[in-house]
């Protein structure tokens, strides 16, 4: 039996967020079955598009406890220097993705 893989994921950075890192997830969840995701950004924006890509899809990976939403409400904008946009925003996906994988 292959080892259990944990990822978190910044859904929201990168050019059709979080659309694109939605669809994705749900791509690979099904031919990884190690694989378990943390989609971390604005819940009511991944909720959608988990729905816009496949509605219903999401919810067993969700029961079995291989996808999961961790709300992050602030963001990091293109234009902000990135420094201090990480020391400032505590609350965006991108600080929220890197403690946690700190913390694991």
């Amino acid at each position: 039996m292959a080892e259990k893989i944990k990822i978190a994921i910044d859904a929201m950075g990168g050019d059709y967020a979080p659309g694109e890192i939605v669809k994705g997830v749900l791509e690979a969840l099904p031919e990884r079955p190690e694989l378990s995701v943390v989609l971390v950004g604005q819940k009511e924006k991944i909720e959608e598009a988990l729905q816009a890509q496949a509605p219903g899809q999401a919810a067993p990976f969700m029961e079995e406890g291989r996808l999961a939403i961790e709300d992050a409400r602030e963001v990091i904008e293109m234009a902000e220097p990135p420094v201090k946009a990480v020391t400032t925003k505590k609350d965006s996906s991108l600080v929220r993705c890197m403690r946690m994988v700190k913390d694991e």
